[in-house]
Order: C-alpha cells, then structure tokens, then sequence
C-alpha cells in the first residue's frame, strides 16, 4: 500500500429519498415481523413478553429528574 491512500478520504455517495424511504420500509417489517414472533412464543409457551429484572435494589431510589433539578437549582437562569 502506497504512503498516500486516497481510498480513504472517498465519500459514499448520500443516499436518496427513495434509498431511505426503503430502508425504513425494511426496518418497519423486520421489527413486524419480530414482534409476531414474540407474540406467539409468549402464547404458546405462557410466558410474558416483557422480562422485568431480577434484581430491582439496582433501580436508582431518586429518579433523574429530581437529581438534575438539585444539581441546576443553583445555576442563574437567563
């Protein structure tokens, strides 16, 4: 390989409407398609769909919100 490339400074070329309207077409079927999936494991097997976690001490006791609120109650405000 040469001390200059030039193969890594080529862009691709930007996708078109219609490249992303598929991709997202695509997208949109694959997860359908999981979903179905899911749906009929969890009925045929008995068991739920949403797996809640095992240990629920790890969930944080003060939420986010209340944390950001008491970090920025001291900031001016413009």
């Amino acid at each position: 390989m040469s001390e200059f490339d030039l193969s890594t400074h080529i862009q691709a070329a930007p996708r078109t409407e219609r490249e992303i309207i598929h991709a997202r077409v695509r997208s949109y079927l694959k997860w359908a398609l999981r979903r179905r999936i899911l749906r009929l494991r969890s009925f045929f097997f008995r068991r739920r769909q949403v797996r809640t976690p095992a240990n629920c001490s790890c969930q944080p006791a003060r939420s986010s919100s209340l944390i950001l609120r008491n970090v920025t109650s001291g900031t001016e405000k413009v």
